[in-house]
């Protein structure tokens, strides 16, 4: 029976296997990108409110602002909700984000 490398080394905090990148999700920046883009902008908050309205899905501000920033993943039926509260395709979330002013 093969071992499992030891992912944990001095100075190194316990990394979870498949981890490759900093970012654990693809979808963080196009969200804060499409939240900001609305008209008024809406809060962290304004959109868990909306999820819950359009979507019936319960996700804090605070569990928004880490999906944005890359530090928490992605279920595919979040990606779903907040494609459809934000009123924008599967396939924009998933485009590489565009820089200001292109």
């Amino acid at each position: 029976m093969r071992k499992r490398p030891d992912r944990i080394y001095a100075g190194r905090k316990p990394q979870a296997y498949g981890t490759r990148t900093s970012r654990m999700n693809m979808i963080g920046l196009q969200v804060r990108q499409a939240r900001l883009a609305r008209e008024p902008q809406w809060s962290l908050e304004e959109l868990s409110q909306h999820l819950m309205q359009v979507a019936q899905l319960e996700l804090g501000a605070s569990s928004l602002s880490k999906i944005e920033t890359g530090v928490r993943s992605v279920y595919d039926f979040e990606v779903q909700a907040l494609a459809q509260t934000l009123e924008v395709s599967l396939d924009w979330l998933f485009s590489a984000p565009s820089e200001p002013g292109s």
